[in-house]
């Protein structure tokens, strides 16, 4: 991993994803940080520029519609790498990024049971990334980070 993530585009269902985030060195390290939260309650704390959806923005029903919307927020925040945590907004984010050829990096959370990742939201990323050996049945070819925090 590079020694921090600039032009990034941290995407987080929860605050606890967004707090691991910035456990990690190479988040932390980053002076600019751009988020989308699913919520007021995810956002809560967080550094930098925080864009919060709307409550039905990852509805399966409005997928397409969701992915257009990620697009337009990956443009408009300029990010070069799209990391999305487990949950419901990973998916429409992931797919934007793929879709225009943007680097994208999945973490799975510690505290996930498998979720949408086991449905093979992960696949979608370039890089996905576990922090515990164990994790590795779910995704192979991931990345482990060992104790973070």
């Amino acid at each position: 991993m590079s020694p921090a993530f600039t032009n990034s585009l941290f995407v987080v269902s929860a605050n606890e994803q967004a707090r691991f985030l910035l456990s990690l060195p190479q988040v932390a390290s980053t002076e600019d940080i751009s988020w989308v939260a699913a919520n007021k309650a995810a956002a809560a704390g967080l550094p930098g520029t925080v864009q919060v959806v709307a409550p039905d923005f990852a509805k399966p029903t409005r997928l397409r519609t969701a992915v257009v919307d990620s697009a337009a927020i990956i443009r408009e925040s300029k990010a070069s790498v799209v990391l999305a945590g487990s949950g419901p907004l990973a998916l429409p984010f992931l797919l934007a990024a793929r879709k225009n050829a943007i680097k994208s990096i999945f973490l799975e959370s510690p505290n996930t049971t498998g979720g949408r990742s086991a449905l093979g939201v992960a696949k979608l990323a370039d890089t996905t990334i576990v922090e515990w050996e164990h994790q590795l049945v779910r995704h192979p070819f991931a990345t482990v980070l060992g104790e973070t925090v």
